[in-house]
């Protein structure tokens, strides 16, 4: 169940419709055969469910606040989100517990992979779109090219792909310190590094979302 701390600084209208979309998407994608794959990873561990779920939350918050309006793209969008690490169902599951800079560099390799695999493993499903393949695969580049598995820059980069990248990265920061919306943006823009991952443009639509507080 998701905790109010992590919305309850966001104004009331923007949240509630971004909720009711990732809940009514959510079911729909349970359907598909593809989530069977997704459920080997979730199970048992609730605070992954948890994770995901509000990846993909604060997935959407920043693409509509970047200009993905589209019901069809946000459903993309939100699916992509959703099964960005389905590839570690076809690879190692002890890589959901880690982190990638305490990994040995074959461990890390094998790591990097999970992209890979869940890139084909959604490619063996008709109902998963092309762009929702797309952000499996690169839900993990960076603006600056630091990111893998192909180590994309700047416009080579699938910009929802880079959403969802940011979006999961601050429900990892939110989730790490047990903190607000608002108080997460700023804990994690304030590393330079972070910053310097995403396009200028996305960061402030990202600080559009923060700006949306709840009166």
């Amino acid at each position: 169940m998701l905790k109010d701390q992590f919305v309850n600084d966001i104004e009331v209208e923007f949240i509630e419709q971004a909720i009711n979309f990732i809940n009514e998407e959510l079911e729909d994608l349970k359907r598909h055969q593809i989530f069977e794959f997704q459920k080997q990873i979730e199970e048992d561990r609730e605070e992954l469910s948890e994770f995901y779920y509000l990846s993909s939350l604060y997935t959407i918050l920043i693409a509509q606040q970047d200009g993905y309006e589209a019901e069809v793209l946000k459903r993309n969008i939100m699916r992509g989100s959703y099964l960005q690490d389905i590839g570690l169902s076809q690879t190692d599951k002890k890589f959901l517990s880690v982190v990638l800079e305490e990994l040995n560099e074959e461990e890390g390799e094998l790591y990097k992979d999970h992209c890979r695999a869940g890139f084909n493993l959604a490619n063996s499903f008709n109902s998963i779109s092309e762009n929702t393949k797309q952000i499996i695969y690169q839900s993990h580049e960076c603006a600056d090219g630091s990111g893998f598995p192909l180590g994309l820059s700047g416009i080579r980069n699938y910009r929802p792909a880079l959403i969802c990248h940011l979006g999961t990265e601050l429900a990892r920061e939110v989730l790490l310190k047990q903190t607000g919306f608002t108080a997460g943006v700023k804990s994690y823009l304030s590393s330079k590094d972070n910053v310097k991952k995403f396009p200028p443009s996305m960061i402030e639509s990202l600080l559009d979302v923060a700006r949306r507080k709840r009166k």
